[in-house]
C-alpha cells in the first residue's frame, strides 16, 4: 500500500529547513518550518493548508514572506502552529507592511501557538489589514497539536 505522505526537503541537508509534505490523495500539502522556500513552485505553495514553525531564528522562518506574496490574493485560510510567541512574530512581520488595498482580500492566517496546557490561537484576516483577532484558548490535547481528517501532527 502505498503511503498518503510524500515527503521532500525543499532544500539540501544542511541548507535552511523546509520540509514539504505533499498529501497525496487529498491534493493539499503540509511544510514544516519557513527556511528558504523560494524553490517550491507557487502550485506547491498553493497547496499548503498549513505550516508548522518549531522556532523563529531567521533560517526556520525567514520563508514567511515569500508564502504571504503568493497567497495574499488567494481565498483561501492557512493555519501556522508553532510554540509560544509564533502569534507575536507573525503579527510583527504583518505589522511590516502597508495593507490599505487589501479590503476585498479573503486570505486569513490563523495562527496556534503550544504551550504546556492549551492552545492559544489568534486570526489575522487581509481585509482587516492583517489586525490580530484573538480567538478563545482552548485545552492542549496531550497527544498532538492539529487533528484532521487526513493527518494528525
Amino acid at each position: 500500500m502505498k503511503s498518503s505522505f510524500r515527503p521532500s526537503l525543499v532544500n539540501g541537508p544542511f541548507q535552511d529547513p523546509a520540509l514539504y509534505v505533499a498529501l497525496r490523495w487529498q491534493g493539499e500539502a503540509l511544510l514544516f518550518d519557513l527556511g528558504r522556500i523560494d524553490r517550491l513552485s507557487p502550485g506547491h505553495c498553493l497547496r499548503l493548508t498549513h505550516v508548522c514553525v518549531s522556532h523563529t531564528h531567521m533560517d526556520h522562518f525567514m520563508g514567511f514572506d515569500h508564502l504571504l506574496r503568493l497567497t495574499l490574493p488567494r481565498d483561501r485560510e492557512l493555519t501556522f502552529c508553532g510554540p509560544p510567541g509564533l502569534i507575536t512574530n507573525i503579527e510583527g512581520k504583518l505589522a511590516g507592511y502597508t495593507w490599505n488595498l487589501t479590503a476585498s482580500y479573503t486570505l486569513r492566517l490563523t495562527v496556534v501557538e503550544r504551550h504546556a496546557d492549551r492552545l492559544v490561537r489568534a486570526v489575522f484576516a487581509a481585509n482587516t489589514g492583517f489586525t490580530r483577532e484573538p480567538l478563545p484558548d482552548v485545552p492542549a490535547p496531550a497527544e498532538y497539536l492539529v487533528e484532521e481528517p487526513a493527518f494528525r501532527i
